[in-house]
């Protein structure tokens, strides 16, 4: 018996792929350009001609000589603003029509290299553009005899066999939910599907987003090893791309980004999308207005979210530490309540916006402990060692610092000067007493509408009733306190708070 023949072959490295990938485009090239020559070029003058002088009838009448008909897509794939004024839904069906008995596997190759090049563009130039050309080289390449040649079995295969990878208009995201699913690199996808040729133009970009997206979909937000990928994401050239519905490319990133998360995504995830629109607090910034006005309010406030609650970790974390470092024993003492309290509103959905006011010594004890100090702090410049954070809740606002500083509740909307995070610095009295002053100066039930509660005894449940019933704010308060408070609540005279019971008068 003779003995089996094994060959070794070396693995190719990213230079032989690399090399591959240009004789693909080599070879399209070449398929795009069989049977040039002068008496073809002669006929791509004369479709401009008939298209520049918009004799269309001329220019059908001329559709039974294939090498017209050629000539026609030629210019189509050459010229994109002669595509956009010829490449009507009524001038391709009679092409693909006149192509008789049945187009050849050349004339479906460069109307299917037309289509990838142009691709979603083909929407925005005529209606029903997109599905005539998509129906012509589905019903074209059923009839069509079968292919010969590496590049053109490649794409006339793969719109026979796998018309969805191509011919949709989701299709870029069926292909990236096939790459990711695969682990495979979108240069693999299509070297292995023999479309290496064809992966530049509207339908390799949109491609290209859509692997993007889909890693976005795909990567845990709290794990920055799945989603090393948007580095190259972060590219200029990938982010000013044209994406969908007029946006940018980038734009599709902030709000696949920003509408990930379902929990508290980690600091390097928010720094990519820092890195992309910057804040979104900033209003008045040009980057604000590129970035983040055309996503709407309703993603830059899933951004805030996220924001504001590093900011009020911060918060408590300056007043936790500073009690620990000072020795202040009563500040660590009330420390668990105001923790408890302010996150109960965050778990309660009810914050929508913080701004973080830090005295000079505070800060620094936020630097000691993160290393960092973040662009959206406001310093408080007249007490050094005091900590403020402003909490915008939509209906109402509140107010709370620590040491000796009384927690203040707002009815109605805050005054956006409070918000405002292009400011540098506070005194106490711009958060303090000309808070609560101007309130009473234009709400017009005046101190009736807002409550200063210093931080002793029951003043969890002074606060949630003043929510509760005067305010009329439904939530589970029992999120803000913990066991023996809620038992209290209970158990006071009054029993528990009853929505609206004190409404305040109209």
């Amino acid at each position: 018996m003779s003995r089996p023949l094994h060959f070794e072959l070396p693995a190719w490295d990213s230079q032989d792929l690399a090399h591959w990938d240009v004789l693909t485009a080599r070879s399209a090239h070449l398929e795009r350009r069989a049977g040039a020559g002068p008496s073809f070029e002669a006929q791509v003058d004369l479709a401009r001609h008939l298209i520049d002088t918009r004799a269309w009838n001329r220019m059908r009448s001329r559709f039974a000589s294939r090498l017209f008909s050629r000539a026609v897509i030629a210019v189509w794939y050459r010229d994109p603003e002669r595509a956009r004024v010829s490449m009507t839904p009524e001038v391709v069906k009679d092409l693909a029509a006149a192509q008789r008995p049945s187009p050849s596997p050349l004339f479906l190759t460069e109307l299917a290299q037309v289509f990838l090049h142009y691709f979603d563009h083909l929407e925005t130039w005529w209606p029903q553009l997109f599905t005539t050309v998509t129906g012509a080289l589905h019903y074209g390449v059923q009839r069509a005899p079968t292919p010969r040649g590496r590049a053109t079995i490649g794409l006339l295969q793969q719109i026979r066999n796998h018309p969805e990878h191509l011919l949709g208009r989701d299709s870029p995201h069926h292909v990236a939910q096939q790459v990711v699913a695969l682990g495979a690199s979108l240069s693999d996808w299509f070297r292995d599907t023999g479309l290496g040729g064809y992966s530049t133009g509207r339908f390799g970009l949109r491609v290209r987003q859509a692997v993007y997206l889909e890693q976005i979909r795909t990567a845990d937000p709290a794990d920055p090893s799945t989603f090393g990928f948007l580095e190259e994401a972060l590219a200029d050239d990938v982010l000013h791309a044209a994406g969908t519905d007029g946006l940018s490319f980038g734009h599709l990133l902030l709000r696949a980004l920003a509408e990930r998360p379902t929990t508290r995504p980690c600091d390097e995830w928010m720094q990519v999308i820092d890195r992309i629109g910057g804040d979104p607090r900033f209003r008045h910034t040009r980057q604000w207005r590129t970035w983040w006005e055309p996503l709407g309010e309703g993603v830059q406030r899933q951004v805030i979210r996220w924001l504001s609650l590093t900011e009020l970790e911060l918060f408590l974390d300056a007043v936790e530490h500073y009690g620990v470092e000072s020795g202040n024993v009563q500040m660590q003492r009330m420390f668990p309540d105001r923790s408890r309290f302010l996150k109960g509103l965050h778990h309660n959905h009810l914050i929508r916006e913080t701004h973080l006011a830090l005295g000079r010594h505070a800060e620094a004890a936020v630097s000691r402990r993160l290393g960092r100090s973040g662009p959206a702090f406001s310093e408080l410049t007249t007490h050094h060692d005091t900590a403020v954070i402003i909490v915008d809740c939509g209906q109402f606002y509140l107010v709370e610092g620590s040491h000796n500083f009384k927690l203040g509740i707002y009815a109605d909307a805050i005054p956006p000067r409070l918000l405002d995070h292009s400011r540098g610095s506070f005194t106490r009295h711009d958060i303090y007493e000309r808070v609560w002053q101007e309130h009473d100066r234009f709400h017009p039930l005046r101190d009736e509408a807002r409550t200063l509660l210093v931080h002793k005894g029951a003043w969890q449940n002074r606060a949630i009733r003043f929510l509760v019933e005067r305010l009329g704010i439904n939530f589970d308060y029992r999120l803000l306190i913990d066991a023996q408070t809620y038992a209290l609540l209970r158990h006071d005279d009054t029993g528990l708070p009853v929505l609206h019971s004190r409404p305040l008068p109209r």
